[in-house]
């Protein structure tokens, strides 16, 4: 999902975290991905509409044109994976905005073999700064494993979404995998 553009009207912050091998060639270690929406809508009316069931719903019903070719892209996943989870995710997330501006976390990831240094804390802390520099609330959904980084910064955990995997093609004796939905309220950077 790295290479997919924002929605129109959102626009992305995005950082890498590079390492400089022995060899002289550089790897990257860790990535995340912002997606800030502002001025969702236009009018106060449309913008607390969009963080209701019934907003989100209108919002779906207007995608539907794009399904189609969104589902036969290759390189995002499987469309039954990603239609479920990523869209119950963003429904969750939508709710929590109210309808007003906000930073979304869309992805963070660090390499494995370079977790537990401080990489995602960083990247963490980057996007951060760009909600806190625009007072936006931040929203998200994330891993389990990374809860209490995002808690360490401020962010509730406010839902979860469990998923059995054993419900999707390849995904027999795979188990449950949950998501945590965190929100932090907006705050002014000093």
């Amino acid at each position: 999902m790295m290479n997919r553009p924002p929605p129109l009207g959102e626009t992305k912050h995005e950082m890498k975290a590079v390492t400089l091998l022995q060899d002289g060639t550089e790897k990257i270690v860790g990535f995340a991905s912002w997606i800030i929406c502002v001025g969702r809508g236009g009018s106060e009316e449309e913008k607390e509409r969009l963080g209701t069931k019934e907003g989100w719903l209108q919002g779906e019903k207007e995608k539907e044109g794009m399904k189609e070719k969104s589902e036969t892209e290759e390189g995002y996943g499987d469309p039954k994976i990603r239609r479920d989870v990523l869209g119950g995710i963003e429904e969750k997330l939508a709710r929590l905005t109210g309808g007003k501006d906000y930073v979304k976390l869309d992805p963070l990831i660090v390499d494995p073999g370079y977790q537990r240094r401080g990489i995602g804390a960083m990247l963490f802390e980057d996007g951060l700064k760009v909600a806190d520099n625009a007072a936006l609330q931040v929203v998200l959904g994330g891993s389990v494993q990374g809860v209490n980084l995002y808690k360490k910064y401020g962010c509730v955990e406010m839902d979860s979404l469990k998923t059995n995997l054993w419900d999707y093609e390849g995904g027999e004796g795979l188990g449950v995998i949950t998501h945590a939905i965190l929100h932090r309220p907006a705050r002014r950077s000093v």
